[in-house]
């Protein structure tokens, strides 16, 4: 586990994570109903934001992942709450945010990731010395059957 200077982009998704949080939170507000269910909810999304966010600091790969899901489900939660309080100003900020917060993460690659096609585990073989090598054996064995038929 190794802690380093936060990115740019790390700290631009955080920020964009908490603040579509909190304007889930202000929409929750104006609820008349289902306002436990939507407190548990947000409390999920904390949670969720407290874990993506320990992996982004980190530069864990499954983290912009992990964020992307999360945006994908603030904004879900964000339009069922615009059709619950019919706020649009705050229904269009989390939207633009959730948008915005997708977009980083599908560009952010953790510092660690390389890219598939890298060579960096892969493993080579000096064909040409396999092919002197394998001469040598059947050198061998060409002389070891003569000196059998020889014996015989």
């Amino acid at each position: 586990m190794e802690f380093h200077q936060p990115s740019t982009q790390t700290i631009i998704i955080s920020a964009l994570l908490g603040i579509t949080l909190i304007t889930n939170l202000l929409s929750e507000s104006a609820l008349k109903h289902s306002a436990a269910l939507e407190i548990i909810a947000i409390c999920l999304g904390i949670l969720f934001f407290a874990i993506v966010l320990f992996g982004l600091w980190l530069d864990e790969p499954w983290s912009p992942l992990a964020a992307t899901i999360l945006f994908a489900l603030l904004a879900i939660n964000t339009i069922a709450l615009h059709f619950a309080t019919k706020q649009l100003t705050n229904a269009a900020l989390g939207i633009v945010l959730c948008t915005a917060g997708i977009v980083c993460t599908m560009l952010h690659t953790p510092a660690r990731m390389t890219p598939l096609d890298s060579p960096v585990d892969l493993e080579t073989y000096q064909i040409d010395e396999f092919n002197k090598d394998l001469a040598k054996i059947k050198a061998t064995i060409k002389t070891a059957k003569k000196k059998a038929r020889k014996k015989k």
